[in-house]
């Protein structure tokens, strides 16, 4: 689900880092396919995509499913550049955080059109290869497909979803051995040549909220919570038949993941109070 976001995000900073893109570059420079209309406003950056602040909407207005179980197999480029063509923002571009599948499937379209790989490929060259996570990716071989637990919803099997252009935004499949290397890498735990982006995703770029005793922040991909006992970084994700939760304490040496085939809404509430049960007590205690 989403918490392929994380991984969308780290790619970017690596080509970053690597001289191929740049966060203030416009993302008219990588489709030339497309023109968003801005009324004076400053165009969206690939900083904007990564931090929620595009100004782009969570879901374009076009995203209309043939099929409802399995809605964004049939989301194209084509369809995506449709959309952007018509797009006048509301405010500008940098303004607020407003989450956005949208962004992200666009950020994930922009790196692949870069790198000339699919997302697929991109990810397990740039990050699964150094990370030894040999079991995520977006399509599974017939083997591994054999081992896939079935998505529930309500106790009723499901199908799984199918992802055209929004495969960065929430189409990676893994298994907790590789997300738990995962996780030791973003924690600093394990030694990798990914660290010092993985540094930088973790930098507070916009508050998000702050309601008194705790403060959100969003950074690059991550949410972070700040209060006064503790610092969190966490991403979810769900599809259909699937929720997911990854989140970590640097200070506290403490980070979980959490994978689940039901729908049953419980792993932020569980990976939250995990992390920090001072703070997320009450949301322990539902469900």
């Amino acid at each position: 689900g989403s918490i392929t976001k994380i991984f969308t995000a780290l790619v970017t900073i690596e080509l970053v880092k690597q001289g191929k893109i740049n966060l203030n570059d416009q993302i008219e420079k990588y489709l030339p396919e497309i023109q968003i209309s801005q009324k004076n406003c400053p165009k969206i950056t690939i900083q904007h995509l990564l931090t929620h602040t595009s100004a782009l909407p969570r879901m374009p207005d076009n995203f209309n499913p043939k099929n409802n179980i399995n809605p964004y197999i049939d989301y194209s480029p084509k369809k995506l550049y449709e959309f952007l063509n018509k797009f006048t923002p509301t405010r500008k571009p940098g303004e607020k955080v407003e989450y956005s599948n949208l962004g992200f499937g666009l950020l994930g379209h922009i790196l692949s059109r870069i790198e000339n790989k699919n997302y697929d490929k991109l990810i397990k060259n740039k990050l699964c290869a150094n990370l030894a996570m040999k079991k995520t990716m977006q399509h599974l071989s017939p083997a591994m497909n054999k081992q896939l637990a079935s998505g529930y919803c309500d106790m009723n099997k499901v199908s799984n979803w199918d992802f055209d252009v929004f495969a960065s935004a929430g189409a990676l499949k893994s298994n907790v051995i590789d997300m738990t290397n995962f996780l030791a890498a973003n924690m600093g735990i394990m030694d990798n040549i990914l660290y010092d982006s993985i540094k930088k995703m973790q930098v507070k770029k916009r508050l998000i909220l702050n309601d008194g005793q705790r403060a959100f922040f969003q950074c690059f991909g991550w949410i972070k919570i700040e209060t006064d006992s503790s610092n969190i970084f966490w991403h979810n994700g769900a599809t259909g038949g699937y929720r997911s939760f990854i989140g970590f304490n640097k200070e506290k040496k403490i980070g979980i993941i959490i994978l689940s085939n039901s729908t049953a809404n419980f792993p932020d509430e569980l990976g939250l109070y995990i992390l920090d049960p001072i703070n997320f007590k009450s949301q322990s205690k539902k469900g």
